[in-house]
C-alpha cells in the first residue's frame, strides 16, 4: 500500500493531512506540577505518552502526539500516540489534528511504519523539528482503506499479544508423572 512514501507519486504534503497545533502544548516543571494534584485530574503527556495527571488541561479534542525529541524514529517503532478529550501536552510532542481526509488511527499506524530517521537531527538526543516534520511524506488512500488498514493492524496487535501471552505457558506436551516408590499391597 505504501511502497517508498518519499518517492511515491501518491504522496501528499504533511499539512494536507494535519493541522499542526503546537500552540496547544506547554511544559510544566516538576515543582509546578506537584501543586496540581488536587481536584479533577487530567492526563499530562510528554514525548512518548502520559507522564503524569494534573488538575488542568489545555486541549479538549482528539489528536496525535508525535515525539519531537526522545522518540524512536525507525520503521516499526512507536513514536506517536493518540490523545482524546481533556489533557495537557508538554513541549516534547508535536500536536497534530487530522484533517477530514486522514483517519486518526491510520495516521498513528502510518507513523509506526514510516522510517523517519533521515528527518531527525542530533546524535545523542534525536529531535524531529517542526520544519522537518512538515516534509514527511504522507500516503493517504481513501478513508475506507485507511480505516480497514488501521483495523487490520489493531487485530494483528491483539493476535501478537495473545501469542506473547501464551509463550509463557508450557506447551511442550504431557509431562511425566512422578510416582513415589510403590507400597506393597497387603
Amino acid at each position: 500500500m505504501f511502497g517508498e512514501p518519499k518517492n511515491s507519486p501518491d504522496a501528499v504534503s504533511f499539512e494536507t493531512a494535519f493541522t499542526i497545533r503546537d500552540d496547544l502544548r506547554k511544559p510544566i516543571n516538576d515543582a509546578v506540577r506537584s501543586e496540581m494534584y488536587t481536584g479533577q485530574l487530567y492526563p499530562y503527556y510528554g514525548a512518548n505518552g502520559q507522564v503524569d495527571s494534573i488538575n488542568d488541561y489545555l486541549m479538549d479534542c482528539d489528536a496525535i502526539c508525535l515525539a519531537e525529541d526522545c522518540g524512536a524514529y525507525g520503521a516499526g517503532e512507536h513514536t506517536s500516540y493518540i490523545v482524546s478529550g481533556k489533557c495537557w501536552v508538554n513541549n516534547h510532542a508535536h500536536v497534530l489534528i487530522p484533517k477530514e481526509c486522514c483517519d486518526i488511527e491510520f495516521a498513528n499506524v502510518y507513523f509506526r511504519i514510516l522510517d523517519m530517521t533521515e528527518y531527525v537531527t542530533g546524535t545523542t538526543r534525536l529531535k524531529l523539528t517542526q520544519a522537518k516534520m512538515k516534509t514527511l511524506p504522507m500516503i493517504l488512500p481513501s478513508l475506507e482503506l485507511q480505516r480497514e488498514f488501521a483495523s487490520f493492524v489493531r487485530q494483528s496487535d491483539k493476535s501478537k499479544f495473545a501469542v506473547l501471552s501464551c509463550s509463557n505457558l508450557n506447551l511442550s506436551g504431557p509431562q511425566p508423572i512422578r510416582i513415589s516408590p510403590a507400597t506393597p499391597l497387603p
